[in-house]
């Protein structure tokens, strides 16, 4: 589900990249203000689905635990980050915790990822 918001969230930026230029002032400030605010919800719901994956892997141990704490805190701090709402800054405090959510949250998949390829196939 991840990248299906990724792309709810970047098709507000996106429409206005199409328009070439031709966006008015009031087109443009909508489509920034609206990519702001999908990309600050999206990111929330990563962190949902962040800590409810961090919850299996610490339950279950399929992964290292220390994958399931950082999925634990990264997906905390990316819930935290909806916060930027209320803040309504995208160069706030809260917005850079986002930022630094998505970060980890991209990460975190790639190294579990590498983990998933590394299971051997008669673990299967």
């Amino acid at each position: 589900m991840s990248p299906v918001i990724g792309t709810i969230a970047g098709t507000f930026i996106t429409s206005l990249a199409l328009l070439g230029g031709e966006a008015s002032p009031g087109q443009a400030q909508f489509g920034m203000a609206a990519y702001f605010y999908a990309f600050t919800v999206s990111g929330a719901f990563g962190g949902v689905a962040m800590t409810g994956a961090a919850v299996i892997i610490l339950r279950t141990g399929v992964f290292a635990r220390w994958t399931g704490w950082v999925g634990l805190m990264a997906g905390t701090a990316a819930i935290v980050s909806i916060a930027t709402l209320l803040q309504n800054d995208p160069a706030g405090s809260f917005a850079a915790i986002n930022g630094f959510a998505w970060l980890a949250y991209f990460l975190w998949i790639a190294v579990l990822s590498v983990a998933m390829l590394r299971i051997p196939r008669s673990a299967i």
